[in-house]
């Protein structure tokens, strides 16, 4: 038996409502749409809509992937979004023209909350190192 509770969080576009499973944390999806908070379709092309999941045809379709909504973007295009919560920078994905669809987000240039008030603390701390010796 899995002792872990999970919050509701559902999707408001692919979920019938904010309500879940209070032991699973699965919420009441659309047609055709998964996932334990209705934000996913089975099929790499299509995205959650009001209607359940739709194909997309001329492009990658919008999806939840690493924590980050990517919108849906035309074949062969960059989509760069911010980075997920409590990262700081840019994170770049590639929809691919071919079958691929949507390739694997680049989010090495996504710093952590934390490195980047440890950085600001080093770099201060490098100021004033620098001013006591001159």
């Amino acid at each position: 038996m899995n002792d872990t509770c999970y919050p509701c969080d559902c999707y408001d576009v692919g979920s019938h409502g904010r309500s879940c499973n209070t032991s699973t944390g699965q919420c009441h999806c659309r047609s055709g749409v998964i996932g334990r908070r209705c934000d996913m379709c089975a099929s790499r092309s299509a995205e959650v809509t009001l209607n359940g999941c739709e194909v997309v045809y001329d492009a990658c379709p919008r999806s939840f992937h690493s924590g980050i909504w990517w919108n849906r973007t035309p074949f062969g295009s960059l989509a760069r979004q911010s980075c997920p919560r409590r990262a700081n920078g840019i994170a770049v994905r590639l929809c691919n023209g071919s079958a691929d669809g949507w390739l694997e987000p680049d989010l090495s240039d996504c710093t952590s909350d934390a490195f980047v008030n440890l950085k600001s603390q080093v770099c201060t701390s490098d100021i004033l190192s620098r001013a006591v010796l001159i």
